[in-house]
């Protein structure tokens, strides 16, 4: 059988407190890999804890970049002049000259 992680060994693992991840796992539990439940207790499976964390590692190579590349994004629209909420000190100096 796989062994299986307590709250308290996946918050030493993952050098967080057991606060976070039960306040993680009930209102963003996209932040914490997937539980296992036996009643009231939590268990999380090793494999699945590891998994996760290579899945969330940050500047891993990735076979599929091709799909993240620069060139493939759209070139951002130029805006055109007058679009858009004016600033500030514009409008305060309308006001001021629609006063005199």
């Amino acid at each position: 059988m796989e062994p299986l992680l307590t709250e308290k060994q996946l918050a030493i693992l993952l050098q967080i407190s057991i606060l976070t991840i039960r306040r993680n796992r009930s209102t963003a539990p996209h932040r914490l890999p997937s539980h296992v439940k036996f009643g009231s207790a939590v268990r999380y499976r090793l494999s699945t804890v590891l998994k996760w964390l290579e899945d969330h590692e940050v500047g891993k190579e990735r076979s599929d970049q091709s799909d993240y590349s620069i060139e493939s994004k759209s070139p951002k629209k130029e805006k055109r002049p007058g679009s858009g909420r004016p600033p500030k000190a514009e409008t305060v100096r309308k006001t001021k000259n629609a006063d005199r």
